[in-house]
């Protein structure tokens, strides 16, 4: 019996430009493959739930395929020799392909492998993945036909196929793919896809780098993805309505399912919680009844989540799973709830204890984890943020980057290539929400005591600024010059006690003349603070100045005594950071402007918090300019914000004070 019925693989010929060995669409999903599966495809499974009184399940087994019972299927290695060859001098293609080779030729006991390793990924109530020829909205459509393009999500898309599916085929030894569905209608879908580079057949011919595997119905010169169960072979047919992936040849075949566990631990926690998911990977089920007992299993007594935000593999779910699950029990643990007039219905919970992170985790109506962000207005938190809201859903989904690790503006544009208003507006709400609750939570608990004004926000680091250093990194304090690990009580606001209040307060406690300084600072369209830098002749306030969130500092300029060029205003903070026995000072500048040619005046504290340059105090280095005693001359300033990295003689964290002057 053949079990491969009439499947085989086909390649279009291709007339258009050759198709290379760098494919965009799995860069994204470089470095992490086992990580980026678990979020791309449970993402897309809880876009297209069956009932939603029901959860999703979601399963990763590891199983295996037989070369000897789809011998067609695995003749895709002649056209992997076939792409070798025409790129026979490029080494990205050399490395690409005798990889592909030497997976498939693995010899044990001196006879290659049979049985080929895969991962299979299954959903189960959801709606499978429609297909209509010439649809190109189609979820099926979008996984195994286009590239660049997905499909519209909501309750009858089916997931969203766009350059997600890159984690799909990053896995992949052979970067090829099966998909099988069965639609809620009863309707059945299957194709494989592969995805190499140019090639010639035996006869020259040019062929496409994207190849079907199917059993080569065709449609205006196109072959069709199999439509009738009886001709999809039998291991392959979809039994219930959803949807199967086998990953041909998964990159590590003795993977531990523990990378695997975490990431739907780190990124699927609350939706898990809320009885909208179950996941089963390898027979191990974490569901709603047993994931506090899961979390405690994997991350122990420990809470505080030290990692980096851009550092997803070392994040630990447990301070945000526990500001939700005991909102309100004790006074640790506030929600704020509020309707925002471009987002809609949000959610704010706060978790207070010593030695938490500071940072804010944000999701969108999937209850996925999208992206976390350290905000220092608190010291001793963890947040999290949920907007409900349909429109405000679509709004945010729309301003996600190709790994839905970020909400930017930036990628919601109008037709003209403008930034969408609602997505600017939408970054503004939310910033300015979260600002204010923080805020709220600060005012109750300083009462009657005096702040300094500003100081929360300067305390308040970039961390996606910083770097990568494999060292602890320190905030200056400019006035003193003394290094600390710590942030103090006085200085970060942190709280002693907190009124569990789903309202958000207005509670100041500042002496008037502070209270009117503040009315000067308001949000920029990304809910940054601007900063009044003066008034004209007439009394009118100047041009207004990014003012970060950060808390970073103000150059306030007119002609300087020792400088005819003209000092330009710019916004800074400072950050001290060892690396490799190397202290390096990062200079975070904030410009409101491009200019070029700048010269940075660097005033550097000593030990004692004088600030005056020491002797050795000189710049060694900076990587933008050229370093002149205490100054870095030429230097060439973007538009917002600027990293430069410099080091001292003296190999010592300093306090530093900035001027900048643009040379004429």
């Amino acid at each position: 019996m053949n079990k491969e019925k009439n499947l085989k693989w086909h390649f279009v010929t291709e007339g258009g430009t050759d198709i290379g060995p760098n494919d965009s669409v799995r860069q994204n999903f470089k470095g992490n493959p086992y990580y980026y599966i678990v979020r791309e495809s449970i993402q897309n499974s809880l876009d297209a739930v069956l009932d939603k009184n029901k959860p999703v399940e979601v399963s990763f087994d590891f199983v295996k395929i037989s070369r000897l019972e789809y011998p067609s299927l695995f003749r895709i290695e002649e056209h992997i020799d076939q792409c070798r060859k025409y790129y026979a001098d490029d080494k990205h293609a050399e490395r690409l392909f005798e990889k592909m080779k030497n997976f498939l030729n693995k010899k044990s006991s001196g006879k290659k492998h049979v049985n080929i390793s895969c991962l299979k990924i299954s959903d189960f109530n959801t709606i499978g993945m429609d297909y209509k020829y010439g649809n190109q909205e189609s979820p099926f459509y979008s996984f195994v036909r286009a590239q660049g393009k997905s499909s519209k999500r909501g309750s009858s898309s089916g997931g969203s196929f766009g350059f997600g599916k890159g984690a799909y085929f990053n896995l992949s030894a052979i970067n090829t793919v099966l998909a099988s569905t069965k639609t809620r209608d009863g309707e059945y879908f299957f194709e494989g896809i592969t995805r190499l580079t140019t090639h010639r057949d035996s006869k020259g011919i040019k062929l496409s780098a994207f190849g079907q595997y199917n059993n080569g119905e065709i449609k205006n010169s196109e072959t069709l993805p199999v439509s009738t169960k009886d001709e999809i072979p039998h291991d392959f047919i979809r039994k219930e309505t959803g949807t199967d992936f086998l990953i041909i040849g998964r990159k590590e075949e003795n993977l531990e399912k523990v990378p695997m566990i975490k990431s739907v631990l780190n990124n699927f926690w609350l939706a898990i919680y809320e009885g909208k998911l179950s996941v089963k990977i390898d027979n191990e089920l974490i569901n709603k009844d047993n994931l506090d007992y899961k979390i405690f299993e994997y991350y122990g007594e420990e809470e505080s989540d030290n990692a980096g935000v851009n550092d997803f593999e070392k994040w630990n779910p447990k301070s945000y799973y526990k500001a939700v699950h005991y909102a309100g029990k004790t006074e640790k643990f506030c929600k704020f709830s509020k309707k925002l007039p471009i987002v809609g219905k949000v959610r704010y919970y706060v978790y207070r204890n010593e030695g938490l992170s500071n940072k804010t985790c944000f999701m969108r109506k999937p209850k996925m984890v999208v992206y976390k962000e350290t905000n220092n207005k608190l010291n001793g938190y963890s947040g999290v943020f949920i907007c409900d809201d349909s429109k405000g859903d679509e709004i945010l989904m729309e301003m996600e980057n190709p790994a839905h690790n970020q909400w930017n503006s930036s990628n919601y544009l109008d037709l003209e290539d403008e930034k969408h208003p609602a997505g600017i507006q939408a970054k503004k709400e939310i910033n300015g929400f979260i600002k204010d609750c923080l805020e709220d939570l600060a005012a109750e608990d300083i009462g009657s005591s005096t702040t300094v004004l500003g100081l929360n926000e300067y305390l308040n680091i970039p961390e996606d600024l910083i770097g990568d250093e494999d060292e602890d990194g320190y905030s200056l304090n400019r006035s003193s010059g003394q290094e600390s690990n710590e942030l103090s009580k006085d200085e970060t606001g942190s709280l002693t006690s907190i009124k569990t209040d789903h309202k958000i307060k207005t509670v100041r406690n500042k002496p008037e003349k502070e209270v009117k300084k503040n009315e000067d600072t308001e949000l920029n369209e990304e809910g940054e603070n601007y900063v009044t830098v003066g008034v004209d002749k007439d009394g009118e306030r100047k041009k207004k100045v990014p003012h970060s969130n950060d808390g970073d500092q103000i150059s306030k300029g007119t002609e300087g005594n020792n400088h005819s060029n003209r000092m330009i205003n710019i916004s800074y903070r400072v950050v001290a950071q060892k690396v490799s026995g190397k202290v390096n000072h990062t200079l975070l500048i904030n410009s409101p402007t491009r200019v070029t040619g700048v010269q940075l005046d660097l005033i550097v504290g000593n030990d004692q918090g004088d600030n005056t340059k020491g002797d050795n105090s000189n710049i060694l280095f900076s990587d933008n300019g050229k370093a002149e005693d205490s100054s870095v001359k030429e230097v060439n300033l973007e538009e917002g914000m600027n990293k430069i990295r410099i080091q001292f003689e003296d190999n010592l964290k300093h306090s530093i004070g900035v001027k900048a002057y643009e040379v004429r």
